[in-house]
């Protein structure tokens, strides 16, 4: 592993991992992976509705609330990476519950600062994300019909422990079925776990 992250740095640009149980699955949040789309926005209210009891202050933000979703498995247009190469092995190779998958995984490698070149953005490397750049990509912002943004890597304040001990980091999309791949217009870069 530590060869493969030695390999893909580059002059100290940030480089950010994602583990995934099958090699084959596009790089798309979970929200954009179905035929059809479900409502994000009841999905959203959903969740604040039942899940009071969950963190041990509830969210203020709408931000916020879709970290805590991401986090609990609720589709997003939130896709999950980390700053560390041993978190996204671990996604790789193993089930949510630890035991070992029977598949080829894949360890997806993304530099966030040339992500957000594609959108004309520097890096953002402040930690708050409820800026007037990226709140069109909230549920309740959201457009009808969906904008052709492009995704974004951003970071986030990491307020639960899952945050914190995953160092999650998130690329947000829009609603429009637009993989990562199709950006780079050749595959991502991806090892076999």
């Amino acid at each position: 592993l530590e060869r493969v992250v030695t390999s893909i740095e580059k002059d100290g640009e940030p480089v950010w991992f994602r583990g995934q149980g099958n090699y084959s699955w596009p790089l798309l949040p979970a929200l954009l992976r179905t035929k059809k789309v479900p409502n994000e926005l009841s999905l959203l209210r959903r969740f604040q509705q039942l899940s009071f009891a969950l963190p041990p202050s509830p969210p203020t933000k709408e931000w916020q609330w879709l970290f805590l979703m991401q986090h609990y498995s609720i589709p997003t247009r939130l896709l999950d990476w980390s700053e560390s190469a041993p978190v996204g092995l671990y996604f790789a190779v193993c089930e949510p519950d630890g035991n070992a998958l029977n598949k080829d995984g894949a360890l997806c490698c993304l530099y966030p600062s040339r992500l957000n070149s594609l959108s004309s953005l520097d890096y953002m490397p402040a930690f708050d994300v409820d800026t007037n750049l990226l709140n069109p990509y909230l549920p309740t912002l959201a457009e009808s019909p969906p904008a052709t943004r492009k995704p974004l890597a951003i970071l986030a304040q990491r307020t639960f422990p899952r945050m914190v001990a995953q160092s999650s980091v998130f690329t947000i999309f829009d609603r429009t079925k637009q993989t990562l791949e199709s950006l780079a217009g050749t595959p991502p870069s991806k090892a076999i776990a």
